[in-house]
């Protein structure tokens, strides 16, 4: 289940900015959103409060008090990565094999292979 290079990065943002407002409040990072949730929205790449909110571990308080934070960093990564790629068959290409290594993840638990 590794992860390209740019949800690697996009990831390692998302932790840094967890990271900082964990911090501003004192509070534990896994308190903003848990690891799970932060790679889901690496996933999922929601662009809006309400894709955001279908993301397990995000409830209107946290959507609301974190969300554009995290929103921002996604939007900008993806506006990169499309303008630069210039190849949105990449993008999905990227979704598909998520989704299919998220069912093997899954599944795995039931046999060992």
């Amino acid at each position: 289940g590794e992860l390209s290079e740019f949800d690697q990065k996009l990831l390692n943002a998302l932790y840094a900015q967890r990271k900082r407002l964990a911090g501003k409040q004192n509070i534990p990072a896994f308190m903003v959103f848990s690891d799970a949730t932060l790679r889901e929205m690496v996933e999922k790449k929601p662009l809006s409060t309400d894709e955001l909110l279908n993301i397990s571990g995000v409830g209107e308080k946290k959507a609301a008090r974190y969300g554009n934070a995290f929103l921002r960093i996604i939007e900008d990564a993806v506006g990169t990565f499309r303008s630069g790629s210039g190849k949105p068959d990449a993008l999905f290409c990227c979704v598909y094999f998520s989704i299919v290594w998220v069912a093997n993840t899954f599944s795995s638990s039931h046999h060992t292979g």
